[in-house]
């Protein structure tokens, strides 16, 4: 949308929007005001970051979702949250794809035993493919694990049956890779 272009290009009206969204709900939906949040908060705002902190700390149906858009590596502070649904195997696939996603953004080299049970071909597609990406954003951030593993993942990856495995495989490794 325009919002987002504008937000994007730190227009002050646009971010003044979107902080309107969040704090007054100016008649706003919930997700409305969440998707609001996220994107304050991948821009650096705080009060992007404090609405969405304030839904990861109620518990609630919310929690996941709103510890998805906070997460990154410079605030990883919902990972524990993502690390419990991976090793949960009663969790939805949907709740394990949000938190594959997550803890590619805010978790650890160490996280990646978590996410290898969740490439294999019995796991739901849009699961593994998150589970991949996020094997290679963490895989990013040790330089001699991206080059001695990352080669042999691709492929594996470019063989898969499914388009969009193989089409993550070379989006991610492009992104990586330098």
């Amino acid at each position: 949308t325009i919002l987002d272009c504008l937000t994007r290009a730190s227009d002050p009206e646009a971010l003044s929007q979107l902080r309107t969204r969040i704090t007054s709900g100016s008649g706003s939906s919930f997700e409305s005001q969440m998707n609001a949040a996220g994107k304050l908060a991948q821009l650096g705002d705080d009060s992007g970051r404090e609405f969405l902190r304030g839904l990861v700390a109620r518990r609630d149906e919310h929690q996941l979702v709103a510890a998805r858009l906070l997460a990154s590596s410079a605030d990883p502070s919902t990972v524990g949250i993502f690390r419990q649904i991976l090793a949960d195997s009663r969790a939805t696939a949907a709740a394990q794809q949000l938190a594959a996603e997550g803890i590619g953004l805010s978790g650890e080299v160490a996280d990646l035993a978590l996410l290898v049970p969740y490439m294999s071909a019995g796991s739901a597609p849009n699961l593994r493919v998150a589970a991949a990406r996020s094997t290679l954003q963490l895989s990013a951030r040790d330089p001699a694990f991206l080059s001695q593993n990352t080669l042999a993942w691709v492929q594996v990856a470019v063989g898969d049956p499914s388009e969009i495995v193989r089409q993550t495989a070379v989006d991610t490794l492009a992104e990586n890779v330098t």
